[in-house]
C-alpha cells in the first residue's frame, strides 16, 4: 500500500509541471462571423431528442446551434449545440466528461444533478486510498464504470472494482485476529446465535465485537476482486431548463462476486450480500465560476450469509457529502469535497476504539489535457477517525466521454424587411396621416404578428400596416422599430424614421420686478423679462427686447433691466416690455410703486457727565442699545449724531473740579467732538451698525444752558429725508 504512494506522487507532479502550457492557452471561445443578416433560427424542441452540450466534453454551456442577428430566439428551452471542432481553442471553456462513478462529474467522489445527455457514453478509471478504523485498515481501491445516456433525464450505468486492496496496521484491534480464536464469540443482536466475530476483550465483558464495519472481513493485509454493479439516475430539475438547481435521483444495485464464508475472510473488501443504494443527488452552477454539488445516499445490506447461516448484522450507512468546482469550465479546476459515513440501524455490536462515523475530505485539480480526456487528481484528508495510524490517502481518476454527432433538422427562420413610412417627413400642424408597412415571413409559412417600438407618439391600428400618430410632438425625427414573431421566432425588423417639422411657437412674456415692494424715489427697482413657449419650454428662437417706463428711465438691455426713480414722486407706475422673435411678438408688464419719504425723527439721547466724554451705561443701556432694530427697519437711512458741551467746560475748571492737573488742555469745543465721536464707536464696534451711515456733529451751548448743554441726540433721517442738524 505505501509503495503505491510513490508513483502516485510521481504522476501528480508531472501532471502539475505539464499542464502550465495548456493553462496559458486563449480561454475565449471563437465567435461565428456567419451570422450577418435580420433573420433567426429556431433550435430543436426537446422532443427532438437534442444532446445536452452541458454534458459533454467538447462546448461550453448555452452554445447556439446557429447564429443569427439581430433577432433572438424566443424558444425558452433551446437544445445545446453540437460538439465544436477540436483545436479550435486550446483552452477554450470545456464541460467535465465523466470521471466519476460513470456519470457527470461533480468533484472527485460526488455526482452532478445532472444527467449525461442522450446517447452520450461515458468512461472512467479510478484508484482511491481510504483510511478505516478499527485495526487502521487502509483500503485501495481500483474500479472501472461505464455510463450511457439513455433520454436527456435517464442515464444508466455500471461499474466494476477489478481488484482492492487492504492493508491492516494493528491487527490486534479487530475481532478476527487470529490470536482471539479461542476466545467466545459475540452473538446476532437479540439472539444468542454467535456471530463469526470473537469478543475482543476475549469475553470479559468489557467490549463487545471489534470489525470495520463497511469492510467487515478485513483482518489481514491482502485484498481481491470487488462488487458488480449497476443502476439508473433519474434527473428531476435542471439548470439547462431554467430550474434554479439540478436535481437528480440515482439508484444502485450492488452484486457479490464472491461468497462463502472462508472466500469472504481471504478476499475482506465484499460482505458477500446483495446491497441497494439510493441517492438524491443536487448541484447548482454559478456561471463560469463554480459548481456547488451536495449528494445524499443511503446503503441498504442484505444480511451477510453464508451456506445459510447468518454472520452478523450489518448496518445500515447514510453517505452524505458536499462538494464544489472552481471554474468548472477551465482546463485547470479547483475541487474540494467534504464526505462522511453515518452508520445506523440494528448492528453487531462494535468496538472502534474511537470515533466510529469516518469523515474526511478531498483537495485536489480536474485537468483537461484534450476536450475528450479528464485527469483527477486529490489528496484525501480523514479527520475524522483520530485512531488510526495513517490518515492520508488520495484520489487519481481518467475519463472520457463520447458524443454522438448529432443531425439537426433545418433551422426555422424569420426574414424581415425594411419598414416603409409614407411620408417620410410632415409639417405636424397638416395632420395628415402617417402609414408604416412591414413585410416579414417565416420559413415554414407560418402566421407573422408584428409589434413596434417608437420613439415618439404612438401606434394606430395592428398587423404589417398600421398608422403613426404623431399629435403633440415636438420638431424632430423619430423611430418607428418594428418586432416580427411567428410561433417561437422572433426578428427584429429593420427601423423606418418620420421627420417632423413644427411651426415656430408664439412667444409669451412674463415680467417681474425686484423688490416687490414699495421704494423711495432715487432707488433702483430691478425689471425682468422671461420669454417661453405657450407651454412654459424654452423658445427655439432668439428674441429680442423693447423696454418702456410710465416714469423714471430704463437703463441697459436685454431681458434684465433696471428702473432709475430719481425725481418720481409717490404713485404706481409700470414698466412695460416687448418681445419679438421668429413666431411673432408679446408683451408684458411689471408695477412698480414709489412710496412717500418719512421724516427724520430721534431715536435716542442721553446727557454725559461734566468734563466726561466718556459713554457710561446708564447713555448705553437703553438709549444706545435701542438704536440697531430701528435703524434696520429703514434700509438706505442715515443717523446723525449731535453731542454738545457747556462753556464753562474748560481746562482750568475741570483741574479745580477734580483737584487735579490735566495731562491735556481740554476745550468745550473738543469734549463735545469727542463726545459725538465716542458714540459713534459704541455703534459701531459694539452694536455692529456701518460707519458709512453715520454722521457726527458737535457744537457748544449758550452760557447757562444747563444739561442740554451736556447733551447727546441721534436722529433716523430715512433715505430721501431731508435733515438739516442743529449742531452745525
Amino acid at each position: 500500500m505505501r509503495l503505491l504512494a510513490r508513483p502516485a506522487a510521481a504522476l501528480t507532479l508531472g501532471l502539475l509541471l505539464a499542464f502550465p502550457a495548456w493553462a496559458a492557452a486563449d480561454d475565449t471561445p471563437k465567435s461565428d462571423p456567419s451570422a450577418n443578416k435580420p433573420a433567426t433560427t429556431e433550435k430543436p424542441k426537446d422532443g427532438a431528442d437534442s444532446k445536452d452540450s452541458s454534458t459533454t466534453p467538447a462546448a461550453p454551456d448555452g452554445a447556439a446551434a446557429v447564429a443569427s442577428s439581430p433577432a433572438t430566439p424566443a424558444d425558452p428551452n433551446p437544445a445545446p449545440a453540437p460538439p465544436p471542432v477540436e483545436g479550435t481553442g486550446a483552452s477554450a471553456p470545456v464541460d467535465p466528461v465523466t470521471p466519476i462513478i460513470g456519470e457527470r462529474a461533480g468533484t472527485f467522489t460526488l455526482e452532478s444533478g445532472e444527467t449525461l445527455g442522450r446517447h452520450v457514453l461515458g468512461f472512467s478509471v479510478g484508484v482511491d486510498k481510504s483510511s478505516r478504523a478499527p485495526g487502521s485498515i487502509t483500503v485501495l481501491d481500483t474500479d472501472l464504470d461505464l455510463a450511457v445516456g439513455i433520454t436527456d433525464r435517464i442515464s444508466a450505468f455500471v461499474a466494476f472494482t477489478p481488484y482492492s486492496h487492504i492493508h491492516v496496521d494493528n491487527p490486534l484491534e479487530l475481532s478476527l485476529n487470529p490470536t482471539l480464536a479461542g476466545c467466545p464469540l459475540v452473538p446476532l443482536h437479540g439472539s444468542t446465535q454467535p456471530t463469526i466475530y470473537h469478543f475482543i476483550d476475549c469475553g470479559a465483558g468489557t467490549a463487545g465485537a471489534a470489525y470495520v464495519e463497511d469492510y467487515p472481513f478485513a483482518s489481514h493485509n491482502g485484498g481481491g476482486v470487488g462488487t458488480f454493479e449497476f443502476g439508473f439516475k433519474f434527473n428531476l430539475l435542471s439548470q439547462k431548463r431554467s430550474s434554479p438547481i439540478a436535481l437528480s435521483v440515482r439508484t444502485d444495485f450492488i452484486i457479490p462476486t464472491v461468497f462463502g464464508l472462508s472466500d469472504l475472510l481471504n478476499n475482506e473488501v465484499q460482505n458477500g450480500a446483495f446491497n441497494f443504494q439510493v441517492m438524491v443527488a443536487a448541484s447548482r452552477r454559478f456561471g463560469g465560476t463554480l459548481e456547488a454539488t451536495l449528494n445524499l445516499p443511503v446503503w441498504i445490506s442484505a444480511e451477510p450469509r453464508s451456506n445459510g447461516v447468518q454472520l452478523f448484522n450489518e448496518a445500515k450507512q447514510f453517505r452524505p457529502g458536499f462538494g464544489f468546482a472552481v471554474f468548472p469550465q477551465k482546463r485547470i479546476q479547483l475541487i474540494s469535497e467534504y464526505t462522511g459515513v453515518i452508520f445506523f440501524g440494528q448492528a453487531t455490536q462494535n468496538t472502534t476504539f474511537g470515533p466510529r462515523d469516518p469523515v474526511g475530505a478531498v483537495y485536489g485539480l480536474r485537468l483537461y489535457p484534450a476536450r475528450w480526456f479528464v485527469v483527477d487528481l486529490g489528496y484525501r484528508s480523514e479527520f475524522g477517525l483520530n485512531q488510526i495510524t495513517d490518515r492520508n490517502g488520495f484520489v487519481i481518476r481518467a475519463g472520457t466521454a463520447f458524443v454522438p454527432e448529432k443531425k439537426l433538422p433545418p433551422p426555422l427562420t424569420l426574414e424581415c424587411g425594411v419598414a416603409v413610412a409614407e411620408p417620410s417627413s410632415i409639417e405636424a400642424t397638416t395632420g395628415l396621416p402617417v402609414n408604416i408597412t412591414t413585410r416579414a415571413a417565416a420559413s415554414d409559412n407560418g402566421p407573422v404578428s408584428y409589434s413596434y417600438d417608437v420613439s415618439g407618439g404612438q401606434i394606430v391600428g395592428s398587423g404589417s400596416q398600421v398608422r403613426w400618430d404623431y399629435t403633440g410632438l415636438p420638431a424632430g425625427t423619430y423611430t418607428i422599430s418594428p418586432k416580427a414573431s411567428s410561433g417561437k421566432l422572433s426578428a427584429a425588423c429593420p427601423s423606418a424614421t418620420v421627420t417632423v417639422t413644427v411651426a415656430p411657437p408664439a412667444p409669451r412674456l412674463a415680467c417681474s420686478a425686484s423688490p416687490t415692494t414699495p421704494v423711495y424715489a432715487g432707488e433702483y427697482v430691478d425689471v425682468s423679462a422671461s420669454a417661453t413657449d405657450p407651454k412654459g419650454n424654452t423658445l427655439p428662437y432668439p428674441v429680442t427686447y423693447q423696454w418702456k417706463s410710465s416714469g423714471g428711465s430704463v437703463e441697459g438691455s436685454g431681458a434684465r433691466v433696471r428702473l432709475n426713480t430719481t425725481g418720481m414722486a409717490a404713485g404706481d407706475y409700470s414698466v412695460t416690455a416687448r418681445a419679438e422673435g421668429k413666431g411673432g411678438a408679446a408683451d408684458c408688464s411689471a408695477p412698480v410703486t414709489i412710496k412717500s419719504i418719512e421724516p427724520a425723527r430721534e431715536i435716542a439721547r442721553c446727557t454725559f457727565k461734566k468734563f466726561s466724554a466718556s459713554v457710561t451705561n446708564a447713555c448705553k443701556n437703553p438709549p444706545l442699545d435701542g438704536v440697531p432694530p430701528r435703524f434696520q427697519q429703514y434700509p438706505g437711512a442715515t443717523l446723525v449724531i449731535e453731542a454738545t458741551a457747556d462753556p464753562s467746560e474748560t481746562h482750568e475748571a475741570a483741574s479745580k473740579a477734580m483737584n487735579t492737573k490735566a495731562k491735556a488742555k481740554l476745550t468745550p469745543e473738543q469734549l463735545a467732538k469727542d463726545r459725538a465721536q465716542n458714540v459713534k464707536n459704541d455703534l459701531v464696534k459694539r452694536l455692529g451698525l456701518p460707519d458709512s451711515a453715520i454722521e457726527t456733529h458737535s457744537t457748544v451751548g449758550t452760557k447757562g444752558g444747563g444739561a442740554a448743554n451736556q447733551a447727546m441726540t441721534i436722529t433716523l433721517v430715512p433715505q430721501g429725508a431731508k435733515y438739516e442738524p442743529k449742531n452745525q
